[in-house]
């Protein structure tokens, strides 16, 4: 349907400016109609009408009888009043006969003269004294859109001096800018649905200096023919039955040769605004042979009380013709119309869920429409079906239906219509009891962001929408922008409590026409120039922009060459040339889809560009059987998000230089042609099972065999499709089952098929099969009609299955759960327990709102001590199956009990004095003792003390060799006032002349915080010890080399006797799965550490590794340190590998101390002293593993005082506090 004509877009083009607003009663002042706006033609006044007296509580709108001077006249869309409050706003325009009138007066009678008639005056800009100079070029030059082969006539408009004004005949179209500015620019125009014009004649007229229109081009005879010829096209369809007394619609078209005709397209004439769209291959069932036909089928189940023609139109996306009637068998009667009961409603946040009680106790319900109607006409600007598979309690002769829609598709003005499968339909007003706003509710608009400049880049931005009544929070709002050539996307309000408006974030893309931003507000449907007019200047979006780029990149260019494969070669190489451009915004993305004669499905190119201004790309490809290639799908996309697609005439046409001439097509012939023309055969077909009586078992298993005795079956993956009586078309891949034979004269297919809830009840499903090819691609699919068992083909629905609840799957996400299944009913209960505690929890018919899924939270306030949940549903109707999910807490009980942590199913969340995977460890804060000369930190805690340092730099090769060595013996120590910086230089080995500054920053975060890094914030647990480091250029000797940046961690008991140590690392967790953790421990002191694996790399975040380095590895003035390692003493080098890096390198690692509950060392590695034995038995030292995960790891060190060794000790706790510290240049 034409653009103009779309209610939803109402008011899409109303420019109007006031001079002021009050209004008197009688004769109005002057209105000014504003020239400089970027979109002209169309105009509406809003005017109060608070003197109307209120004659029916202002429920439906009144037409309004308008006579115009200077030949204006109304629009499609009629002028309206309402009541209750009163308001009026007029639609209207100008005609090709209108002039440069100052002055045009309307004249208006309100409700067949009830009232006393009205006059206003409105001050024309049809007055310019300059005139520009325009040119036109038709894309189609040669037969100027008079045999169109696709359904869109574009032309281009080059235009200068000024900026125009143009009218199009009827006010159907209206040219765009799409490149240039407005005074210097290019504009387009495109005539869509050419088929479904009125007339063959238009004109296309300009504004002139004259102060009248003219008309700049004359488009005459107009004519889509298709590609084929629709004349040539031929179909027929009926209502048969299968042996078993089955009946089903068949529907059967020919034509000659094979084109691009593009998708299958469903119009269902019950409601306009319903249609399905079923890509290739789906309905081809023989193409591509030798006698040049293809067949196209499609069958469907209908009920045994079917007894009308066929509401269901076919058709194709890109071949715009209507094929055939079906005409009904009737096998039984049904002459009753279903019944309607009860009609619910239900709100949610965004949404409103109606439910609706139907019954027929005849053919039963075949399924339910929903139209909401415009708030100022009788057009439907929205339909919603709903199907049996919507049932969420009852059959089709009597049950309940339910469906969710977006807030602001809601309508006052709604009725609903039940059809059950002999076509006999109720149709009654649906009265929804919830807030609908007029224009007079809303108080102002206004955008954060205004004069928007979008030369460059495209710009973040708000609307915010006040009401007068601050009480109304729950409506949702729909803001429907105009960005440039057919780009309408739209963005939904939410309530912001903190200004108490409706808040909209959106994002204005770069290189708009500059000017007022045209937009659409739903659910109340006015647009900007509407509501300037009535709330003044803050509505107005004003964009700036120095040139324009609207239109996405295009074809100027495609060259290919027939080609014939000689008999001494198996293939040849084939392909197209292919050149796009796009001046300004630049080319980022091109899809392409190539199809052939063979093979109507195709294969996919995709080519990502860095947003070049023009791009070649070769499509390439083996041949090796005679076809004929097309381009059968394009897209483009620019480098700021304006795209193009083909075949949609909706949308900008990529091949528009292409389509009228012919060479989109590459010819490849044999010159010796294979004697097989047959395409392959079904010899068998088995589907199990054949019925689906239980609702949780709708699995079925598919396996066919096909032949063909001359080149052989095609080992490739079909697709068989399943149609139900509502259209309702679904596909699922088959595989072939391979054997050792170089031909297949026979081969087996299976299919694994999982259909929806209720999908087919109650008269089943057929299937069909697609994309059957022999070796020299003779293609063939198949129906029950060309099998010698049609009721083979048909999986019958008989019921569904009780109203028993079933959980399918079960999905946990952050706090909540989700659970998936059907028969939910009205109030269920979860029930979910662990072990011996059994949780509910209740859901009332009030905020239950969708019978499919659920979502609740669970509640892990109790001592859960099993680390599975059992999940069922009960409801009035019975209990479902039960499911299962594993907890990521951990502990005995989870989390350390309610005292320590709670569960969630992330995993657990301590209190603030407590940490680790399951909160046992406690945190405690120690005084650290910082060094003044060089970057060291000591830890002491009762008898134990930990030293925390910096080593060294290394330099690496790629097989980890040492290259170079700087061990840090010289700091400059600079104090701040919350923190303690060093910086050391190291003099490069490898270029004398560079060095390299080593900036280390430490600070004590005594009550916590959290630390943005790397693109994390990162929790700092209270007293922690947090390094910043930062390393400036360094001159590697290979670029395949990289740094290891050196930290020693150190634990020491201070008490000689008795002492086993040990270590342990990525065995276990602290806090979360993203970091590398690390246990040392001495008796029940333990040193942790925890690494996030990040860091920032020449500004870049960048995933780095660390290791640790055995002790012999460290040199210290020139000799070997002494690598043992002690029941008393534990040492570690921790290396952070650098990547390599040009500028700059920034690390970020931190420590604290934790106190354990743990008894004694526990790992296998121990190593001890005096009179404690090693649990491995070893008496040599070990290495101790501590990492510091590079580019921002975070290392976390802590000392462990166990409970029953210490029971006496005293902890400091500490309410952690929130603290972030940016990380400052120090040199």
């Amino acid at each position: 349907m034409i653009e103009i004509y779309k209610i939803a877009l109402f008011f899409l083009f109303l420019i109007i400016c006031f001079s002021e607003i009050i209004l008197s009663d009688q004769i109005d002042k002057d209105y000014i109609l504003v020239y400089n706006r970027n979109y002209k033609g169309n105009y509406g006044i809003f005017k109060s009408l608070d003197s109307i007296p209120d004659i029916d509580n202002g429920s439906e709108p009144h037409i309004v009888s308008n006579i115009y001077s200077n030949t204006f006249e109304d629009r499609n869309i009629p002028s309206f009043y309402y009541t209750n409050p009163g308001y009026l706003i007029y639609n209207f325009h100008p005609t090709p006969s209108s002039n440069g009138s100052h002055l045009i007066l309307i004249d208006s009678t309100y409700d067949n003269s009830l009232y006393q008639k009205t006059s206003h005056r409105v001050q024309s800009f049809l007055n310019t004294n300059d005139e520009p100079k325009c040119t036109i070029k038709m894309v189609d030059s040669i037969n100027k859109c008079t045999s169109l082969k696709y359904d869109q006539c574009v032309s281009f408009i080059n235009c200068s001096g000024s900026e125009p004004f143009f009218l199009f005949d009827n006010n159907l179209y209206r040219p765009s800018l799409i490149y240039g500015t407005p005074t210097n620019g290019r504009y387009y125009l495109d005539l869509i649905d050419v088929s479904s014009l009125t007339k063959t004649s238009y004109k296309l007229f300009l504004f002139s200096s004259d102060l009248v229109y003219k008309p700049i081009v004359t488009y005459s005879e107009l004519l889509y023919r298709g590609e084929p010829d629709k004349n040539l096209f031929k179909s027929y369809s009926n209502v048969l039955k299968t042996p078993s007394n089955a009946s089903y619609l068949s529907w059967v078209a020919y034509f000659p040769g094979w084109a691009n005709i593009g998708s299958l397209t469903v119009d269902n004439s019950n409601s306009n605004h319903i249609k399905l769209i079923i890509p290739p291959p789906f309905s081809y069932t023989k193409f591509g042979n030798n006698d040049s036909k293809t067949i196209l089928k499609i069958t469907a189940p209908v009920s045994i009380y079917f007894n009308d023609i066929a509401n269901d139109i076919f058709s194709f996306t890109n071949f715009h013709y209507n094929f055939g009637a079906v005409y009904p068998i009737i096998t039984s009667s049904d002459h009753d119309t279903p019944k309607y009961g009860e009609v619910e409603f239900f709100k949610s946040p965004d949404y409103i869920t109606i439910r609706i009680s139907a019954s027929d106790a005849g053919s039963g319900i075949q399924y339910i429409i929903i139209n909401f109607y415009s708030a100022y006409s009788e057009n439907i600007i929205s339909s919603f079906k709903l199907s049996n598979m919507d049932l969420i309690e009852g059959d089709c002769h009597k049950g309940i239906y339910q469906i969710s829609l977006p807030k602001y598709t809601i309508r006052s003005n709604s009725d609903f219509e039940i059809i059950d499968h002999a076509k006999n339909f109720n149709k009654t007003k649906l009265l929804v009891p919830f807030t609908f706003l007029n224009p007079m509710d809303i108080e102002q608009i206004f955008f954060e962001k205004n004069n928007v400049d979008v030369s460059e880049s495209s710009i973040d931005n708000k609307m915010f929408i006040g009401l007068k009544n601050k009480t109304i929070t729950d409506l949702v709002f729909e803001f429907v922008p105009t960005f440039g050539l057919k780009n309408e996307p739209s963005f939904i309000s939410k309530w912001n409590p903190m200004v108490a408006m409706y808040e909209i974030q959106f994002t204005i893309p770069a290189h708009l026409p500059p000017g007022p931003l045209q937009y659409m507000l739903n659910p109340v449907e006015i647009d900007s120039s509407t509501f300037f007019s009535y709330l003044g200047n803050s509505t107005e979006l004003n964009i700036y922009c120095e040139l324009t780029d609207t239109i996405g990149p295009l074809v100027v260019n495609l060259y290919s060459e027939n080609v014939m494969i000689p008999s001494n070669k198996p293939y040849l190489e084939v392909g197209f040339d292919i050149e796009f451009e796009d001046n300004l915004n630049g080319i980022s993305q091109i899809n392409i889809t190539i199809g052939s004669s063979k093979d109507p499905l195709g294969f996919d190119f995709t080519y990502k560009i860095e947003n070049n201004n023009s791009f070649k790309c070769s499509p390439r490809w083996n041949a090796s059987v005679a076809q004929t290639y097309f381009i059968t799908k394009m897209s483009t996309m620019d480098g700021k998000g304006y795209s193009t697609e083909y075949p949609n005439v909706n949308k900008v046409n990529p091949m528009m230089n292409i389509v009228e001439i012919g060479s989109n097509q590459l010819v490849v012939s044999r010159d010796v042609l294979p004697s097989d023309d047959m395409p392959p055969s079904l010899l068998n077909f088995e589907a199990i099972p054949r019925s689906i009586t239980d609702q949780s078992n709708r699995r079925i298993y598919v396996e066919f065999t096909i032949g063909d005795t001359d080149s052989g079956v095609l080992l490739n993956s079909p697709s068989i499709y399943a149609i139900s009586d509502t259209l309702n078309i679904l596909s699922f891949p088959c595989y072939p089952e391979k054997k050792n034979n170089s031909i297949y004269h026979h081969v087996n297919f299976t299919c694994e098929i999982l259909v929806p809830y209720l999908y087919g009840y109650p008269n089943g499903f057929l299937f069909q099969i697609h994309g059957i090819y022999d070796n020299n691609l003779n293609g063939n699919g198949f129906t029950l009609t060309d099998y010698h068992d049609p009721s083979a083909f048909l999986i019958s629905v008989p019921s569904t299955g009780g109203d028993i609840p079933f959980i399918e799957s079960v999905i946990n996400k952050g706090s909540s759960i989700t659970l998936f299944g059907f028969k939910f009913g009205f109030a269920p209960t979860i029930i979910y327990t662990s072990n011996t505690i059994e949780k509910f929890q209740n859901f009332s018919p009030t905020n239950f709102l969708n019978s499919g899924f659920i979502t609740f939270i669970p509640d892990f306030t109790q001592s859960f001590i099993d680390e599975t949940l059992e999940i069922y549903i009960q409801t009035s109707n019975g209990r479902s199956n039960s499911v299962s999910i594993a907890l990521q807490c951990k502990g005995q009980p989870l989390c350390g009990g309610p005292s320590h942590g709670t569960c969630t199913l992330s995993g657990c969340v301590c209190n603030v004095k407590y940490t680790g995977v399951d909160c046992t460890l406690n945190i405690i804060v120690v005084d650290p003792n910082i060094n003044t000369t060089k970057p060291d930190v000591e830890l002491q805690y009762i008898q134990y003390q930990s030293l925390i340092s910096i080593h060294s730099l290394r330099e690496v090769d790629f097989n980890g060799k040492l290259v170079n060595e700087y061990v840090f013996d010289s700091w400059r120590y600079f104090s701040l006032n919350d923190s303690f910086s060093y910086l050391s230089n190291v003099s490069n080995k490898n270029e004398m002349t560079k060095n390299t500054d080593v900036q280390v920053l430490i600070k004590h975060f005594k009550d916590g915080g959290i630390v943005h890094f790397a693109g994390s914030d990162i929790t700092i647990l209270t007293g922690a010890i947090k390094y910043y480091i930062t390393l400036s250029s360094y001159q590697f000797k290979n670029d395949l080399n990289t740094l290891q940046l050196v930290m020693l961690a150190s634990i020491e008991s201070l008490q000689g006797e008795n002492a086993c140590s040990s270590a342990d690392f990525s065995n276990f967790k602290i806090m979360d799965d993203e970091s590398q953790y690390l246990k040392v421990q001495i008796n029940n002191v333990s040193l942790y550490g925890q690494f996030i694996k990040r860091a920032l790399i020449d500004g870049k975040i960048v995933s780095i590794t660390n290791k640790p380095l055995n002790l012999s590895e460290i040199e210290r003035d020139g000799k070997n340190e002494n690598s043992s390692n002690t029941g008393t003493n534990s040492k570690a080098y921790i290396a952070i590998e650098i990547p390599h890096f040009v500028k700059k390198a920034e690390l970020d690692p931190n420590f604290s101390i934790l106190l354990d509950n743990t008894d004694k060392p526990n790992l296998d590695n121990s190593v001890c002293a005096g009179g404690f034995p090693s649990k491995s038995g070893l008496t040599t030292p070990q290495i101790i593993g501590i990492v510091i995960a590079g580019v921002g790891i975070l290392l976390l060190v802590g000392i462990i005082i166990g409970s029953i060794v210490y029971k006496k000790s005293t902890f400091i706790r500490v309410k952690a506090k929130s603290l972030s510290l940016k990380l400052k240049s120090i040199k």
